[in-house]
């Protein structure tokens, strides 16, 4: 509850600084910043100091944006998700009003979308094949097949720790295990009792 009523807070100040800095000419740049700050301060001074809400987040599975946290973090992710958005809205918002002088009246279009474009560039040549010598590992990875209640079960810990087995006997150089296998139980190995 009070982790909820933490995060409340947030919008009650956001939105009415949104309504103000979405008409403005240089809105989409305050608030993308002024999100961001709203993040670190969550994340850093919140409860737990755990930066769930952190939009950044969104990003991790794109191809090409992720790159960009090498340089500024998950809080230049949140950047760049709440800058793109606003401009957007901001265009489209335009266009119900018709107004002709689109890059008059969005000042950001423009940088905003020159930005984005050096991002994807830096996350494309991050991606592409290296030329130096790879090193390459066998790689088993145990996907998580059961729900989280399922997997806190003594049933659930031995169908993972079977898979386990059945990986090792590839001689893997990494096993990759999703963040629920093992959380209660230990086993004892002389008569394999949990």
């Amino acid at each position: 509850v009070l982790a909820a009523c933490w995060r409340v807070l947030f919008f009650l100040f956001f939105i009415p600084v949104a309504r103000y800095g979405a008409t403005k000419r240089y809105g989409a740049l305050l608030l993308a910043v002024l999100w961001v700050l709203i993040e670190w301060a969550y994340a850093t001074l919140g409860l737990w100091g755990y930066s769930a809400g952190v939009i950044g987040y969104s990003l991790i599975d794109s191809a090409y944006e992720k790159h960009a946290a090498y340089i500024g973090g998950v809080y230049l992710l949140s950047f760049i998700v709440v800058l793109t958005n606003v401009v957007i809205a901001q265009v489209l918002l335009l266009q119900l009003k018709q107004q002709k002088k689109l890059f008059l009246n969005a000042p950001m279009l423009v940088p905003t979308f020159l930005f984005l474009a050096i991002v994807l560039c830096y996350g494309f040549f991050a991606e592409r094949p290296s030329d130096k010598d790879a090193t390459y590992l066998r790689v088993a990875v145990i996907g998580s097949v059961l729900s989280t209640e399922a997997s806190v079960t003594e049933a659930g810990y031995r169908s993972y720790r079977k898979k386990l087995t059945e990986a090792f006997q590839h001689e893997p150089d990494l096993i990759v295990l999703p963040e629920n296998v093992f959380p209660y139980f230990e086993l004892r190995e002389e008569d394999s009792t949990l």
